[in-house]
């Protein structure tokens, strides 16, 4: 039997994670392909900056400083993960 899951039922799991550890800053490291879900969970998302297209985009959830990066197993993303750890020393 197949159940379809809407996106309310997907997102509760990582909302549910922001309410209970309140952090001041999250990466996403699930490269673009998965944006459009970053977008669905969190519609009031503010776009900070577009520092790469499809490599690194920093917004905003509320007050929590949020990053998108490649996935670490892609090795030419690298570049944009290290980059995005240095972003979060300057964050935090």
């Amino acid at each position: 039997e197949i159940i379809e899951v809407t996106g309310v039922q997907t997102c509760a799991l990582p909302i549910s994670q922001i309410d209970i550890l309140k952090p001041s800053v999250i990466v996403f490291t699930t490269g673009p392909d998965r944006d459009k879900y970053i977008k669905e969970c969190f519609p009031e998302y503010e776009t900070v900056e577009i520092i790469e297209p499809r490599r690194l985009w920093h917004f905003k959830v509320g007050d929590i400083n949020c990053i998108r990066t490649s996935h670490p197993r892609w090795v030419a993303g690298t570049e944009h993960l290290d980059r995005a750890i240095q972003m979060v020393q300057g964050i935090a």
